[in-house]
């Protein structure tokens, strides 16, 4: 990282304000670090054809279970992505978690720098980028974050079992509409459904996606990540050996949780995995 670029970062996160704040300043102009360098932007194209993203309905889900299973795991393979509907979670509950995050964001700036911190190992952590300081990163995101863990603090492993992190991503967004996925070399729109959930399951494929900006006005995405607290351990990770055969051996080479992570922030967002690194 470039010291012009570091001190412009560091500038920007010591008013605590974040991206919010930029635009209650009434900016002209995209900071110099919110851009991606020339040379690196996407030249994948939208998708021109009427591509959908899978929608399951899980309305059925006790009588016609198996056929629902082989909607969600084509969609699982062939995605990495699906919306869900009829899931059971009342619409009246989904509008009020976007209500409480737009409260939260809208609130006094005061009372939201309280809640600032680069201590992700807190319950409850309010900052624009966590990987702001990542010499890594080609350039700063346009978002803020508001994250609670739901889990014991500190947690207690009794209580959480192992597994490999973010295995699973459920995520509600609202109606402005701007996420992408990469979806054979194009990009493909995912259109909000009032009421679904997105899902992405890395068991079958981790999709690339995108959040394009928009002019019609803050857009708010609700993550819920199924997933360990990334702290290190000892424990190895690997496919299940009773699994494995010689028709169907194992794709990825064993590793820690701190293996795994240490590459991964040290690589920084660049569209790629971090897995091939360990593929066989």
């Amino acid at each position: 990282m470039e010291l012009d670029s570091y001190n412009e970062r560091k500038a920007f996160d010591e008013t605590k304000a974040g991206v919010k704040g930029l635009v209650d300043a009434h900016i002209t102009e995209v900071p110099h670090i919110f851009r991606l360098p020339q040379g690196t932007l996407s030249d994948k194209k939208p998708s021109v054809s009427a591509s959908a993203i899978p929608v399951v309905d899980l309305a059925d889900v006790h009588v016609s279970r198996e056929g629902i299973v082989k909607k969600v795991k084509d969609a699982a393979e062939k995605w990495g992505f699906f919306q869900v509907i009829n899931h059971g979670v009342p619409l009246s509950v989904i509008e009020e978690i976007k209500g409480g995050v737009r409260k939260f964001h809208e609130q006094d700036l005061k009372v939201k720098k309280s809640y600032f911190t680069r201590d992700v190992t807190k319950s409850v952590v309010y900052n624009s980028n966590f990987d702001l300081y990542n010499p890594s990163s080609l350039c700063v995101n346009w978002r803020d974050s508001f994250v609670c863990c739901m889990a014991p603090d500190p947690p207690n492993p009794e209580e959480i079992p192992l597994a490999c992190s973010s295995f699973i991503t459920i995520l509600l967004q609202d109606q402005i509409g701007g996420l992408q996925i990469l979806h054979k070399d194009s990009w493909v729109d995912v259109s909000p459904l009032p009421g679904a959930l997105i899902i992405t399951n890395d068991k079958y494929k981790s999709v690339e996606h995108r959040v394009l900006a928009n002019r019609a006005g803050p857009r708010i995405s609700v993550a819920g990540f199924f997933s360990t607290n990334m702290l290190p351990n000892s424990t190895v990770y690997g496919p299940i050996k009773e699994l494995l055969s010689e028709e169907n051996p194992p794709k990825y080479t064993d590793f820690t949780l701190e293996e795994y992570t240490k590459g991964y922030i040290e690589k920084g967002l660049d569209g790629t995995s971090h897995l091939s690194k360990f593929k066989i």
